[in-house]
C-alpha cells in the first residue's frame, strides 16, 4: 500500500490524542466493489493500535462520538469493542497502514505533494476515521484537483465547517430531518426502500437494491452541501 502522510498531529476531535492521517492508492486490480477505484485515507490513532484504540475506547480522537463504535471492553478475548457496528474491518485495512506507519513506509508528504496525491482522480476522506479530526486545509488540498470525492461525518454538531465536503451521517429520520434544515446533505442507513423520504433522499446508486448502478468512483453523491442534489440512503447491510 504505497502512500504518504498528509497529516501527522493532534486529533481536532479532543485537541489531544495523537493521529496521522494517510493517503495510500487503493488496488487498481481488485478495487473496492462498492467504492471502486479511488485514493483511499486512513485517519489512525499514531501510537496505539487500532484494535486497542477501538476496544478501549481510545478511537475518540478519529472517530469522535460516532455511535458504530461501541462500547470499551476489558474482556481479554475480544480484539475491538462490544456491539461495534461499524462496517469497516479494523483488522484490514487500518491496521495494515498502521502497521506500515511504523515501519517507515510513508514519508511526510508537501502541501504541494498533497495536492499532486489526489489530483486528476476520485478521492475517498476518511476510508476509516472521521474527515473532521483532521484540519480542513489538508482535506482542501487534497481535493482541490481531484475528480470528485466522498465523505461522511458524524461531527457535524461540533464541525459544521466540514459539512460542505461530507455527508452528515444521521441514524434516523428525525435527524435527517434536522440536519435539512441546517442546509446540510445526509447519508443515512435505512431498513428497507420503503423508508426513503420521496423527494429529499436517493437510494444509494452503488447498493444492491438500486441495481449497483453505479460506484462511488462515477457516481459521487456523497460529497456533502457543495453539490445541490438530495441526501443518500442506504439499506443496512
Amino acid at each position: 500500500m504505497p502512500g504518504k502522510i498528509i497529516y501527522n498531529g493532534k486529533s481536532l476531535l479532543d485537541n489531544k490524542t495523537p493521529i496521522i492521517a494517510v493517503a495510500v492508492n487503493g488496488n487498481k486490480s481488485a478495487p473496492n466493489s462498492k467504492t471502486g477505484d479511488m485514493l483511499q485515507t486512513y485517519i489512525l490513532t499514531k501510537d496505539i493500535d487500532p484494535r486497542l484504540a477501538n476496544k478501549t475506547g481510545q478511537d475518540f480522537g478519529i472517530c469522535g462520538n460516532c455511535p458504530h463504535r461501541g462500547i470499551p471492553s476489558t474482556d481479554p478475548k475480544r480484539a475491538t469493542a462490544e456491539n461495534r457496528g461499524c462496517y469497516v474491518r479494523i483488522d484490514q485495512g487500518p491496521l495494515i497502514v498502521y502497521k506500515s506507519f511504523h515501519k517507515g513506509k510513508y514519508p511526510i508528504a508537501t502541501d504541494q505533494e498533497i495536492i499532486e496525491i489526489g489530483s486528476n482522480r476520485p478521492v475517498r476522506l476518511g476510508t476509516y476515521g472521521d474527515p473532521a479530526a483532521v484540519p480542513r486545509n489538508v482535506w482542501d488540498l487534497l481535493i482541490s484537483k481531484s475528480t470528485g470525492h466522498t465523505g461522511y461525518s458524524h461531527q457535524s454538531k461540533i464541525k459544521d465547517s466540514y459539512s460542505d465536503i461530507c455527508m452528515h451521517s444521521v441514524e434516523d429520520k428525525k435527524e435527517a430531518i434536522a440536519a435539512w434544515k441546517d442546509g446540510k446533505r445526509t447519508f443515512r442507513i435505512i431498513q428497507s426502500v420503503d423508508e426513503i423520504i420521496k423527494g429529499k433522499e436517493v437510494l444509494c446508486p452503488a447498493s444492491k437494491e438500486a441495481g449497483r448502478k453505479s460506484v462511488c468512483e462515477l457516481c459521487k453523491l456523497c460529497s456533502g452541501s457543495e453539490i445541490k442534489k438530495r441526501s443518500v440512503a442506504i439499506v443496512q447491510h
